[in-house]
């Protein structure tokens, strides 16, 4: 089990059937992967990336609640299947989701938040640039994105022994 390392847009792996994009209405794209390592069919991988035009830098001086969606795409229940004597294969089951969220922006700690069913994020930014952590299903990982004043826009990923996972985040000011 691997977890890859962000790449705009996601390489490495197949685009059918484990990659998949969400965009928004000015044509910037979260895509994110999460399959069998294509140059190795004994691991998984998971990765994700972004690519966006800033489309309103204006500082933002209060804290807001941003609201949109969230998409998976995860290999998970990962265990090796022995074939015959003494050959192994790598199994999992592939799962899609897309949920919605609501992503709470701190701007005087410059702190991100939520939590749905599968999903906890928790993250900081600097300017736009999103860092931090996630937990889907209770596996640890990393997002990396942007915030601006109309909209959030991030991707992640991680693994365990038991799963590899992948997705993105796009999210607009709550009315």
């Amino acid at each position: 089990v691997s977890e890859g390392a962000f790449s705009n847009p996601p390489v490495g792996c197949d685009p059918s059937p484990c990659t998949e994009t969400l965009s928004d209405v000015n044509g910037n794209i979260v895509s994110f992967a999460a399959g069998v390592d294509p140059n190795s069919s004994t691991k998984f991988i998971a990765m994700a990336g972004r690519s966006f035009a800033p489309t309103n830098l204006q500082p933002i001086q209060q804290s807001a609640s941003y609201i949109g969606q969230y998409s998976v795409r995860a290999v998970e229940a990962i265990s090796t299947e022995e074939t015959s004597p003494n050959v192994f294969h790598l199994v999992g089951t592939p799962t899609a989701e897309t949920q919605e969220i609501t992503v709470v922006a701190d701007f005087a700690n410059s702190s991100l938040s939520a939590t749905t069913d599968t999903l906890t994020l928790d993250a900081s930014f600097e300017d736009t640039e999103i860092t931090g952590h996630v937990t889907y299903k209770g596996a640890d990982g990393a997002i990396a994105g942007d915030i601006f004043a109309d909209q959030l826009i991030a991707g992640f990923h991680g693994a365990t022994r038991d799963i590899v996972y992948a997705g993105g985040i796009i999210a607009y000011p709550a009315p």
